[in-house]
């Protein structure tokens, strides 16, 4: 994990019920972000930034395991631009992510093939913005709550068909709780959840 001031910081995520505060600073990271059971990430609000370098692929932030549990990311943004600064124009930069050479990263992906293996997820007062694809996406879970978040300009990145291109997808999620969070420019549904979903 690197600051824009090129200090280095290494996260031990591997240890059970393991607690991970960001001071307020931009980190960068370099490859995907995995969450382990047990992992609480939490910052100090808009002041602490995770980006990342082109080199992540497909996500940001992944489950280390399929059956991943009692995992809390809040206060926090996760951006999926180059540079997090806030524009003049709101359609600024929108162009750079839409284009074919974008970097193709949706934000946080927890997933799993088998129904419910995932579970107690909370995201709490966060932020994941500008992604070209998903902002999360959260598959085969229980229990799962986010409150007070902001999703925007999330599936900014044109690809056949619409399933990635949400600010926020739930598939297959029991006991899924989602409320005060805000929704802000995506090409298709806004929040799309289906078998045993609730909002």
């Amino acid at each position: 994990l690197h600051s824009t001031s090129r200090r280095q910081r290494q996260m031990c995520i591997r240890d059970s019920k393991c607690t991970i505060f960001l001071k307020a600073g931009e980190y960068t990271m370099n490859k995907t972000l995995k969450i382990h059971s047990g992992t609480h990430l939490i910052g100090e609000g808009t002041k602490t930034v995770l980006m990342f370098t082109p080199s992540v692929r497909t996500a940001a932030i992944m489950a280390a395991t399929p059956d991943m549990s009692d995992v809390v990311i809040e206060n926090l943004i996760i951006e999926g631009a180059r540079e997090h600064a806030a524009g003049f124009d709101p359609n600024a930069g929108r162009f750079e992510r839409q284009r074919r050479y974008a970097n193709n990263l949706a934000g946080i992906s927890f997933r799993s093939e088998k129904n419910y293996t995932l579970s107690g997820i909370t995201l709490r007062n966060l932020s994941v913005i500008n992604f070209s694809r998903t902002g999360v996406y959260i598959s085969g879970a229980k229990n799962v709550k986010i409150e007070a978040c902001d999703f925007t300009e999330n599936g900014t990145f044109v690809v056949p068909g619409p399933r990635l291109q949400h600010n926020l997808l739930l598939q297959r999620v029991e006991g899924g709780v989602v409320r005060d969070s805000r929704f802000d420019t995506s090409l298709h549904c806004l929040l799309y959840t289906s078998d045993a979903a609730d909002d």
